[in-house]
C-alpha cells in the first residue's frame, strides 16, 4: 500500500506531539514529495515504527536537534535494514535455489526479497515476490530416491551395517548384489520349501538299508 498525504499528516502530529518537530507551512506537501521519492516501495504500515525509532535516537541524542525529513527517511531505511539482518540471522541468507549459475537473475532475485523483508513482509511472501519479479517459478521439491531400494526392517538394518563396514573408497554394493546374494539365494530357497515336507533323517536312511 502506497504512501498519501493523509498518511504523512499523521507521522507530522505524532512528531509534533513528541516535541519533535515544528510545524511550518506546506510541511505535509514538501514531506510525502520527499518521502515517496528517497524511499522506494514506501508502505503506510512502516511510518509508525520509523516515527519511534526517529523519537528514540532524538531522545538519546540529548534533544539537540529537530526530527527533519530526511531524518525520518534515515529511520524508514535503519528500520529495513534491521528486519532483513533479523531474518537473515534467523533463517539463513535470502538466496535462490538453483540460480548460481544465472548471476543476473539471483541478483534480481535477492534485491526483491530483500527489498520485500524490509517493508515487513515474511520470508514465504518475499520470496514468492522474487520469483515473479524475475518471471520464474521456484524449482519443485522433490524427494530423493531410497539408495537402499526399498528395505525395511532387520533387512535394512543389515544393509546399513554392511555399508558402514565398506572400505573407504570401495563402492557399496547394491542391495541383493555382491556379498549378501548368497545369504539372500539361501534365504530365498528356504522360504519356498513345501510345508508340509520334512527335513530328511540321515540315520533313517541308514536303517533302512
Amino acid at each position: 500500500m502506497g504512501v498519501t498525504q493523509q498518511d504523512i499528516a499523521g507521522v507530522l502530529a505524532y512528531l509534533l506531539a513528541a516535541q519533535a518537530i515544528t510545524a511550518t507551512d506546506g510541511q505535509v506537501v514538501v514531506w510525502h514529495d520527499y518521502l515517496t521519492h528517497t524511499v522506494p516501495g514506501l508502505h503506510a504500515a512502516e511510518l509508525r515504527p520509523a516515527c519511534r525509532d526517529a523519537v528514540r535516537a532524538w531522545a538519546t541524542d540529548g534533544r539537540a536537534w529537530r526530527i527533519d525529513v530526511e531524518r525520518f527517511a534515515a529511520a524508514v531505511r535503519r528500520a529495513r535494514s534491521e528486519r532483513v539482518r533479523a531474518e537473515e540471522s534467523a533463517r539463513g541468507a535470502l538466496i535462490p535455489d538453483r540460480l548460481g549459475a544465472d548471476a543476473k537473475a539471483e541478483l534480481a532475485w535477492r534485491k526483491a526479497a530483500i527489498a520485500a523483508v524490509g517493508r515487513g513482509a515474511s520470508r514465504a511472501e518475499a520470496e514468492a515476490l522474487a520469483w515473479r519479479t524475475i518471471g520464474r517459478r521456484p524449482p519443485a521439491v522433490t524427494a530423493g530416491r531410497d539408495v537402499l531400494d526399498g528395505l525395511t526392517g532387520p533387512d535394512r538394518a543389515r544393509e546399513v551395517l554392511r555399508r558402514l563396514k565398506t572400505p573407504a573408497g570401495e563402492a557399496a554394493t547394491a542391495p541383493g548384489t555382491g556379498q549378501n546374494r548368497p545369504t539372500l539365494r539361501r534365504h530365498r530357497e528356504g522360504s519356498e520349501r513345501p510345508a508340509n515336507r520334512l527335513p530328511r533323517n540321515p540315520g533313517s536312511e541308514r536303517s533302512a538299508a
